[in-house]
C-alpha cells in the first residue's frame, strides 16, 4: 500500500480506463433508448408509448435494485468483481435485442440492461472516488457522469439516424460494447479497494454504533433518518423522477404543439447534451463550492424549466426550457455523489452510495407511474405542473434540512 497515491494525476491511466469503460456502459443504454418504442411497435405490434412505459418501469426497477446490491457486494467482494458481474449479465442482451421471438424476452433484456447499468456504473463510480481521494472527488464525478451520458446521447443519436435494419445494429452494436467492456474490465482494470483503505487510514474510525449497524439500519439512516443524507437521497429520487417523465412525455408534448421532426430532435437532444457537457464544469465546482448550494440551485432551476415546458408554444421557448433543465441537472448530478461521499464513512462508502443510487433510479419507475396517473386524470400539461411542483419541493427540503457541506 505504500506505493499507492490518491489523486487523478497519480492514477491517470486507471482513471482514464474507467472513464472509457463507463462510456461503454452509457453507450449500451443509448443504443436502445431512442428507437425502443418504434422498434417494438414494428416487431411486436405494441404501441410505442406503451412499450416505452414498460421499458422505463423494467429498466428503472432492475437498475435501482442492482445499485443497492452493488454497494453491499463491493464491500464483500471488492469493486472489480462487481464490475465484471455487471458486464457478464449483459452478455445475452445483443441476442435478445436482435432475435427475440416474443415481447416478454425484450422485457427480460431490459431487466438485464438495468442490472448491467446498476452493477457496472455503480462500481465505476466508487472506483473513481477511491482513486481520486477527497481533493478531486467532484471533478472525478463530473468526468465520470459526463462520459457516461455523452456516450449515451451519441449512441442514441447514431441509432436514431441509422437507416439500415435495426436488428443488425442492435446486435452488432451491443455485442461490441459488451465484449469490449468485459474484456477491458477483466484484463486491464485494477481493484481499487486498497485506495479506500489508504484514505481510511487518515479518517476517523467508525463509531461502535456505526460498526455494529445492520444493513437495514444503514438503509433507514441514508433513506429517512439522517437529515442531510435523506435530503440528498430525496432530491436524487425526484431528479430521476422528472427525467423519467421528460423521457416519456416531452416528445408527445412537442408533437401536440406541431413541432417539426427535426425540431423535436433538437429539443430532446439539447437537454441531455447540456447535462452531459455541463458536468465537466459543475463537477469541479463541487470541489470548490458547498454541495448544498449546487444541489439547491440545480433543483430550483429544474423546477422552473419543467414549468417552462408547460407554458411553451414555439421551438425557441422549448429550446430555452430544455437548456435550463440540462443545466440544472448538470449542477446536481455530480454534486449528489460528492455529498454522499462526504457524508459517509470511508469504510461504508460503497454501501451508502448504493442506497442513494437505489432511490435515485427508483425515480424512473415512480416517474412513469406518476406521469401516467396525472396524464390519465388531468391531461398531459398537468404532468409538467405536478412534476415541477415536486421538484420545487425537493429543493426546499435541501434548503431547510441539509447541512452546509
Amino acid at each position: 500500500m505504500e506505493n499507492l497515491k490518491l489523486g487523478l494525476r497519480a492514477n491517470a491511466y486507471q482513471f482514464a480506463l474507467l472513464v472509457f469503460v463507463n462510456a461503454l456502459v452509457g453507450a449500451l443504454l443509448g443504443l436502445e433508448r431512442s428507437v425502443f418504442g418504434s422498434y417494438v411497435e414494428a416487431c411486436f405490434g405494441i404501441l410505442a408509448e406503451e412499450a416505452l412505459f414498460y421499458f422505463i418501469m423494467a429498466f428503472g426497477l432492475a437498475k435501482a435494485t442492482a445499485n443497492y446490491f452493488a454497494g453491499l457486494l463491493m464491500q464483500l467482494w471488492g469493486r472489480k468483481r462487481v464490475l465484471l458481474l455487471g458486464w457478464a449479465l449483459a452478455l445475452p442482451i445483443p441476442f435478445l435485442f436482435a432475435f427475440s421471438p416474443a415481447w416478454e424476452l425484450i422485457v427480460f433484456a431490459n431487466l438485464l440492461l438495468g442490472a448491467n447499468q446498476g452493477f457496472a456504473w455503480s462500481s465505476t463510480v466508487v472506483m473513481k472516488i477511491d482513486l481520486a481521494g477527497a481533493k478531486d472527488r467532484g471533478l472525478a464525478m463530473g468526468i465520470n457522469e459526463s462520459a457516461g451520458y455523452l456516450s449515451l446521447a451519441l449512441s442514441a443519436y447514431a441509432t436514431a439516424a441509422y437507416l439500415g435494419p435495426l436488428n443488425d445494429l442492435l446486435f452488432w452494436g451491443a455485442l461490441v460494447f459488451v465484449l469490449l467492456g468485459l474484456g477491458l474490465s477483466a484484463v486491464f482494470v485494477r481493484e481499487t479497494a486498497a485506495y479506500a483503505l489508504l484514505e481510511q487510514a487518515t479518517s476517523p474510525p467508525l463509531s461502535g454504533e456505526e460498526e455494529a449497524a445492520s444493513a437495514w439500519a444503514t438503509f433507514k439512516k441514508v433513506s429517512f433518518l439522517e437529515a442531510s443524507l435523506s435530503s440528498v437521497t430525496f432530491a436524487g429520487w425526484v431528479n430521476n423522477l422528472n427525467d423519467g417523465m421528460i423521457w416519456g412525455l416531452l416528445p408527445i408534448l412537442l408533437l401536440e404543439h406541431d413541432l417539426l421532426p427535426n425540431e423535436i430532435g433538437w429539443v430532446t437532444a439539447l437537454y441531455p447534451a447540456v447535462w452531459g457537457l455541463g458536468q465537466l464544469a459543475t463537477g469541479k465546482q463541487a470541489d470548490k463550492m458547498l454541495t448544498k448550494e449546487l444541489i439547491r440551485r440545480g433543483m430550483y432551476m429544474q423546477a422552473f424549466a419543467i414549468l417552462g415546458f408547460a407554458y411553451s408554444s414555439d421551438f425557441l421557448s422549448f429550446m430555452l426550457s430544455s437548456f435550463f433543465l440540462g443545466l440544472g441537472t448538470a449542477l446536481v448530478y455530480p454534486s449528489f455523489l460528492v455529498a454522499i461521499s462526504w457524508l459517509s464513512p470511508v469504510q461504508k462508502r460503497a454501501e451508502y452510495i448504493g442506497i442513494f443510487r437505489l432511490w435515485r433510479d427508483l425515480g424512473y419507475l415512480f416517474g412513469a407511474l406518476f406521469s401516467a396517473l396525472l396524464w390519465y386524470f388531468f391531461g398531459l400539461t398537468a404532468c409538467f405542473y405536478g412534476i415541477s411542483a415536486l421538484t420545487f419541493f425537493a429543493a426546499l427540503i435541501v434548503q431547510v434540512r441539509m447541512r452546509m457541506i
